[in-house]
């Protein structure tokens, strides 16, 4: 009981205690951060790789449905890379017509690799883009991009902070 007594009114060592206590808190707070920027930066990645595969996959001179999809979802895995933070790479292209031309929206979505488990982690694994874009004989079949109205491309992300 003395050496408990000893042991409780002892103020040795408690710098210690306090910095392991705060240094741990530190550390999950940064890979937070860290988690939310990689977030951010694939998704800004991914909605200009996804623009970008849209308008390109566009300009094909009349080809077949088959080969306008694999020549995009060929030419979004070229342009989008990021092999360390992503995994499960989705990409689909679809389309439909109206009575002034075709409206065209390319979908995307990922898993990120996070720092965080996901019971400790700030922001879910999926995420998901999508873009718009349209050719008609208004726009003399040159395509363009549908955007919304913060003036940036249709993007629908699952990840959420």
């Amino acid at each position: 009981m003395r050496k408990l007594k000893l042991f409780a009114s002892d103020r040795k060592g408690n710098v210690a205690i306090i910095t392991a206590t705060s240094l741990s808190v530190m550390v999950m707070l940064g890979a937070g951060a860290t988690d939310i920027a990689r977030v951010n930066k694939v998704r800004s990645s991914m909605q200009t790789s996804a623009d970008a595969t849209l308008l390109t996959a566009l300009r094909l001179k009349k080809p077949r449905w088959g080969k306008r999809v694999k020549f995009a979802s060929q030419f979004f895995k070229e342009n989008f890379s990021h092999p360390n933070m992503v995994s499960h790479l989705k990409s689909r292209l679809s389309g439909r017509q109206n009575k002034d031309g075709m409206i065209f929206k390319f979908k995307t979505s990922a898993k990120i690799t996070k720092l965080l488990p996901n019971g400790l982690s700030l922001v879910n694994e999926t995420i998901e883009v999508s873009s718009m874009a349209e050719i008609s004989k208004s726009t003399n079949y040159e395509p363009r991009l549908i955007l919304d109205r913060k003036a940036s491309s249709v993007s629908h992300s699952s990840s959420s902070f």
